[in-house]
């Protein structure tokens, strides 16, 4: 629920001709619906800080300037329910790829064991590296977008930015 659906549902309930006991409970129950939004909302936040933070703290003078970079348009197109998409393609697309390397290996050891069919297996050999190729480069787009995705809704809020730079000064370093 946003900003705009609370004003709304203050501006129904006192507007819905009912007496007076039954307007201040409407209006206790939405500003009590407020306060657990934002407290989910804060939630949110920190679990994306701490995320971001992971992924840059051993690079945090480059995460900053990358911050920095990051074109206003992004922002504003940037959000947590994309971002969510994004992580789950990630996921999806992990799946893939591991089936694809396993039925890729499964047919290698066939190739080498095996004269019959060598044409056929070749196939389905070029095959399956075609499509390994395929899911390794949306792989990388989709790295690209959830990197985008982050850096725009660190930019977006700064509260976000806040604690992303709390969480990567509090991380030690780990040298090789």
């Amino acid at each position: 629920m946003n900003e705009t659906a609370m004003k709304d549902s203050l501006a129904y309930v006192k507007n819905l001709g009912a007496d007076e006991a039954e307007v201040e409970a409407h209006l206790t129950q939405i500003t009590e619906l407020a306060t657990c939004i934002d407290s989910e909302k804060q939630r949110r936040d920190t679990a994306l800080a701490a995320v971001i933070a992971q992924e840059w703290k051993e690079q945090r003078d480059e995460f900053q300037y990358i911050v920095q970079l990051v074109d206003q348009t992004d922002t504003m197109h940037a959000s947590h329910e994309k971002l969510t998409r994004t992580y789950s393609d990630i996921s999806q697309n992990d799946v893939e790829m591991l089936a694809l390397q396993a039925k890729l290996k499964n047919r290698l050891s066939l190739l080498r064991g095996s004269d019959v069919y060598q044409d056929t297996q070749l196939q389905e050999l070029e095959m399956l590296s075609s499509r390994l190729a395929a899911t390794l480069s949306e792989r990388s787009l989709l790295e690209d977008q959830r990197q985008q995705l982050c850096m725009g809704l660190v930019r977006s809020s700064d509260a976000i930015f806040k604690l992303t730079m709390e969480l990567i000064e509090e991380s030690p370093l780990w040298l090789p």
